[in-house]
């Protein structure tokens, strides 16, 4: 008699968003947030879009910030190719040390 009248549909996505929570907002400086689209072609395939957009913009709207968004795929590789030559330098380390301290 009381079943349950709401249903939510499984979540089904096999992307990962390594960024989220490091990458800041331009505008007010709040963290970027894991965001995906999913758009069909004229041809009918069915494309998924990852992005980062603004966390601000997503919970709270286009009164206190726009969105910001960055394609996931362009974000990531730039970081990624940067990486092992940002963690070789010495003054990264140092800079990351008294952050943490």
């Amino acid at each position: 008699m009381f079943a349950k009248k709401s249903f939510s549909p499984s979540r089904v996505f096999e992307g990962t968003y390594p960024l989220t929570g490091f990458l800041r907002c331009p505008q007010c400086g709040t963290t970027l947030g894991a965001h995906r689209v999913r758009d069909t072609l004229k041809d009918g395939t069915v494309v998924n879009r990852r992005y980062y957009v603004c966390n601000s913009f997503r919970n709270r709207g286009s009164r206190v910030c726009s969105s910001n968004s960055v394609r996931a795929d362009m974000v990531e590789s730039f970081v990624f190719s940067g990486f092992p030559r940002l963690s070789r330098s010495r003054k990264c380390w140092r800079t990351s040390s008294r952050r943490s301290t």
